[in-house]
């Protein structure tokens, strides 16, 4: 192809670019346009399965200067809300919310999704299976006395059963005390046979024990059991606050000083989450100082023990939210499901994974047909280049995950020097969409000059006839 300017002493010079450079430019521009579509449009087709596509990890772990504006655009960069009660609360009702409308849930399903997301106020033993008409002696005495107990369990006589209140719980010890004053202890689990009552006379007599010690104590199990079933809720209340290896514990021990004296001595034992945190803690305050090349791989070994602990602190609550959403897709029947999953939780970086889609596939679809090409070029190069910014290959920077090892210049920096180039030619009046455009425009305005010319023309007729 031929194209001509002026040069010095305006002598008009002449550039000859070959088909073959013209034509491997163009398919250069189509391939990576079909590049941006098929991912845009893979991005997109995720949305609606169960574990959409997000770049929740990609910003999380940014790293080089722009670290802290890209692992911010996530809201959570370090996952610390999964570790507070109250947003993870929070994250739940919202999601019920979407759950019950997406899916329609009937007031039936509605409840029973309420039950087992908040517990049941009250906890009965099954009167029809395990009726109970009156409470052992010692039992309905001690209970008569210690008041304070009817808010853990309470005996209904009109309804013939066991009641143990819905927040408060029945312990193991409390439960044993009751057996103990109903007379009762456990029969070895050795000694029993399939269908044998569990429970003895205290004191192994060969005397049974009497109807009404049977039926209390058959109804007290059931009860305890049907109690055990936490609502999730609670059982979230129990592993941020009440596990021991979450939340740490204390230890007591003796020891006698040199006079003799006996001490006491408490060591407190850090819990999953309080490791986490000042484990985080220390890598954020040592990488800060990391200047020289052994500084960095000592803190490659911090992280991993940073994100070991991370797994531990987070990992059961986030495993308590999956069990959740996965019991309650069991309440969901076929046709329901049908709709497809619920929209996943609300999400700072949410709007950018849309605006990353759509920019994709819009890009891609122009640079393919040649549609304002030098601004959809020059767009997805800005678009690539916010990429490389997250792991820009620079020297101090731990090294983006994968096989690949660079310096300065990586993948994504090579195809925003590629899009650059294509910005630079007119490839979209080569083949495109721009050709066609500039081409009807050009034989519009032609024509509109030559109809001025005509009407010209035939003005000036007349006037030279008249002269």
């Amino acid at each position: 192809m031929l194209s001509t300017e002026k040069g010095r002493n305006n002598v008009p010079k002449t550039r000859y670019v070959p088909f073959i450079a013209i034509l491997m430019l163009v398919v250069f521009r189509m391939a990576i346009g079909w590049q941006f579509l098929y991912e845009g449009l893979w991005k997109a087709s995720t949305q609606s399965t169960p574990q959409p596509w997000s770049s929740v990890g990609f910003l999380r772990n940014a790293e080089g200067p722009f670290r802290e504006v890209f692992r911010e655009m996530t809201g959570d960069p370090n996952e610390l809300s999964w570790l507070d009660e109250e947003s993870v609360n929070a994250r739940w009702s919202a999601w019920q919310k979407r759950f019950v409308d997406h899916y329609k849930l009937d007031e039936n399903q509605q409840k029973r999704l309420d039950l087992m997301l908040n517990g049941q106020e009250r906890y009965a033993s099954d009167s029809n299976v395990y009726p109970l008409t009156e409470l052992p002696q010692e039992v309905a005495e001690f209970l008569e006395k210690n008041k304070s107990w009817e808010k853990y369990i309470k005996f209904n006589a009109d309804a013939k059963r066991l009641e143990v209140d819905g927040k408060e719980h029945l312990t193991p010890q409390e439960k044993a005390k009751l057996i103990d004053l109903a007379g009762l202890e456990e029969v070895p689990p050795l000694m029993l046979q399939p269908g044998d009552f569990k429970y003895q006379l205290k004191g192994g007599d060969e005397v049974e024990p009497t109807e009404v010690q049977i039926a209390f104590a058959k109804a007290l199990d059931n009860v305890y059991d049907r109690q055990a079933r936490l609502g999730f809720r609670e059982r979230l209340k129990g592993t941020l606050g009440g596990n021991p290896e979450m939340v740490g514990d204390e230890y007591k021990t003796k020891i006698k000083d040199e006079a003799g004296e006996e001490k006491v001595i408490t060591d407190d034992r850090k819990g999953n989450i309080e490791q986490y945190e000042v484990l985080l803690n220390r890598y954020e305050s040592m990488r800060k100082d990391a200047k020289m090349a052994y500084n960095w791989v000592h803190l490659d070994y911090e992280k991993d023990k940073m994100n070991e602990k991370k797994s531990a602190a987070i990992g059961p609550v986030k495993a308590l939210d999956k069990e959740l959403r996965d019991a309650a897709l069991k309440l969901v029947t076929l046709e329901q499901l049908s709709s497809g999953p619920v929209a996943p939780d609300p999400s700072p970086v949410r709007e950018k994974d849309l605006l990353v889609m759509t920019g994709l596939v819009c890009l891609g679809i122009c640079l393919i047909s040649g549609f304002l090409t030098k601004l959809s070029a020059l767009l997805a190069a800005i678009m690539i280049f916010s990429f490389y910014l997250v792991m820009p290959p620079l020297p101090g920077i731990p090294h983006a995950p994968g096989p690949d090892h660079s310096l300065f210049i990586d993948k994504n920096l090579i195809e925003v020097f590629a899009l650059l180039t294509i910005a630079a030619f007119p490839t979209g009046r080569w083949f495109g969409l721009d050709a066609a455009i500039i081409s009807w425009w050009n034989k519009r305005k032609l024509k509109s000059v030559n109809g001025k010319k005509t009407q010209s023309t035939s003005t000036a007729e007349p006037a030279t006839a008249a002269s």
